[in-house]
C-alpha cells in the first residue's frame, strides 16, 4: 500500500497552472507485496500548450507492470484531483 505523508504543489501566479509538485510517500508491505520503504518524488512541468514527440522505448513496461495494483490507492492523496 502507499500512503501519501506529504505533498506540495506550487502554481503560477499568472496563469493558475501546476508547476512543481513535491511528494513524500511511504510502502507498506501487504500480503500481496514484501515491499516497503518510502520515496520521495519531484516533479517539474513547463512547456505547456507546446507540441512533444514521445518514443516508446523497446522493451518497456507501464506502470501499472512495475508497482502493481498499490498505485490504486493514490486518490487518497490530499493534492490528487
Amino acid at each position: 500500500m502507499i500512503e501519501v505523508r506529504n505533498t506540495e504543489i506550487w502554481i503560477g501566479r499568472k496563469d493558475s497552472l501546476p508547476y512543481k509538485r513535491v511528494m513524500n510517500l511511504f510502502i507498506s508491505s501487504t500480503e500481496e507485496t514484501e515491499v516497503a520503504g518510502t520515496m520521495n518524488l519531484s516533479m517539474n512541468m513547463g512547456n505547456y500548450n507546446r507540441p512533444v514527440a514521445i518514443t516508446v522505448p523497446s522493451p518497456s513496461k507501464d506502470i501499472m507492470e512495475m508497482f502493481g495494483s498499490g498505485l490504486m490507492q493514490l486518490p487518497n492523496d490530499p493534492g490528487f484531483e
